[in-house]
C-alpha cells in the first residue's frame, strides 16, 4: 500500500518513507506505528491499541511509546507543539490528521528512469558522514531480541515468561561484558550492544559477531530443559551492522540499521550487514548472502546469514 501526504510518500511494501522523493531513515518500530496509525487515520487510536497491535505480546512502557511517536513525528517533520500530522488526544491516544492523497503515480525515483534498484549504490548519508571529532567512533552494533514473544505469552505464565526474559536479559549483559562491549535494553525483550566505543578497538565487529555467536549458543543451553517452562523452542534473532557511534548514546543511523537487520533475520539467525561482513569475513564460513529492504534507503541493502565460524 502508497499513501501520500504532504510531501511525503508512505510505502509499506517496500518498507520505505520519502519525502520529496528523498528517502527519509525510520527506526522499525516508529515506521509500524505510523502505518498503523495512517490505516487507522478515520478516527484515534489508543495508546493500548498500539501496544496490542503495534507491540504485539511484548511488554513495554509508556515511556517507549512515547519515545517512538516522537521519532515518527520527527521524521515526518511533525513535533509535540506543532501537531500537523499526527496528533495527541488527550486522555485517547493519537490520530493521524494530515490530508492522505492519491499516491498512484508515487514511483520510487530508481524506478522512474528504468534504473533496477539493485544497481544502486547506497551512500552514506551527509548527516552520518558529518562526525565531529571526539563525539563519534567507528564501531560495531548488535541488536538482540527473544523471538515469538506473542506465541510465548500465550503458552506460558506471566511468571514463566518474566524467568524467561530473566534468564535472557542476564545472559545477554554477561556475554556482552565479556567481550568489552556496552549494552542497554531495547524494548521490553531486546538489548542493543555496541562494541568499539569508547575504547575504539580495531577489532569491534569480530567482538561483536563473537558475542552475537556465544549468545546464542548460552541461550539455546540455558532454555534446553528449562526449569518450570514447557519444552518449547526457545530461540534469539539479531542483527550486526557496523558504522559511525556516538559515544555515550545508542542513537543514529548505525544502532537504527543493526535494528533493521535484526527486525529482518528469521528466528534464531544472525543477520550480518555488508559494512560489518567486510571486517568479518576472515572468519565465517557458509555465509548466505540475500538483500533486505531498509525505510530510507533506495536500494535494497545486501545481507549476509551467518553460517558458522571457521575453525
Amino acid at each position: 500500500m502508497i499513501y501520500s501526504f504532504k510531501d511525503f510518500v508512505l510505502d509499506t511494501q517496500c518498507y520505505e518513507l520519502r519525502r520529496a522523493g528523498e528517502p527519509c531513515k525510520v527506526e522499525p518500530k516508529a515506521f509500524d506505528l505510523l502505518v498503523y496509525l495512517i490505516h487507522h487515520r478515520d478516527r484515534a487510536v489508543t495508546r493500548d491499541e498500539l501496544f496490542e497491535h503495534v507491540w504485539t505480546g511484548e511488554f513495554i512502557s509508556d515511556a517507549v511509546l512515547s519515545h517512538h511517536v516522537m521519532v515518527a513525528r520527527r521524521a515526518v517533520g511533525d513535533d509535540g507543539r506543532a501537531q500537523r500530522v499526527i496528533k495527541t488526544v488527550h486522555g485517547r491516544g493519537y490520530r493521524f490528521i494530515a490530508a492522505v492523497g492519491d499516491a498512484a503515480d508515487a514511483t520510487p525515483a530508481a524506478h522512474a528512469d528504468g534504473v533496477d534498484p539493485a544497481d544502486i549504490v547506497t551512500e552514506p548519508s551527509a548527516a552520518s558522514q558529518n562526525v565531529l571529532a571526539g563525539e563519534h567512533v567507528f564501531g560495531t552494533v548488535l541488536c538482540v531480541i527473544l523471538d515469538h514473544v506473542p506465541r510465548l505469552s500465550e503458552q506460558l505464565t506471566f511468571n514463566a515468561l518474566q524467568r524467561l526474559r530473566q534468564t535472557f536479559f542476564i545472559i545477554s549483559q554477561d556475554v556482552i561484558q565479556q567481550h568489552d562491549g556496552g549494552a542497554q535494553f531495547y524494548g521490553a525483550d531486546g538489548i542493543l550492544a555496541v562494541f568499539g566505543v569508547p575504547a575504539n578497538q580495531s577489532d569491534h565487529a569480530r567482538r561483536g559477531l563473537a558475542a552475537a555467536v556465544a549468545l546464542r549458543q548460552r541461550f539455546r543451553d540455558a532454555t534446553a530443559n528449562p526449569e518450570g517452562l514447557p519444552p518449547i523452542a526457545y530461540s534469539v534473532s539479531q542483527g550486526l551492522h557496523t558504522g559511525p557511534v556516538a559515544v555515550g548514546y545508542f542513537t543514529g543511523e548505525t544502532p537504527s540499521l543493526a535494528i533493521w537487520f535484526q527486525y529482518q533475520a528469521e528466528p534464531g539467525a544472525i543477520l550480518i550487514s555488508a559494512e560489518t561482513m567486510r571486517l568479518v569475513e576472515d572468519v565465517v564460513s557458509n555465509a548466505e548472502q540475500g538483500t533486505i529492504r531498509v525505510p530510507g534507503y533506495t536500494a535494497p541493502m545486501a545481507a549476509y546469514k551467518f553460517g558458522a565460524l571457521k575453525a
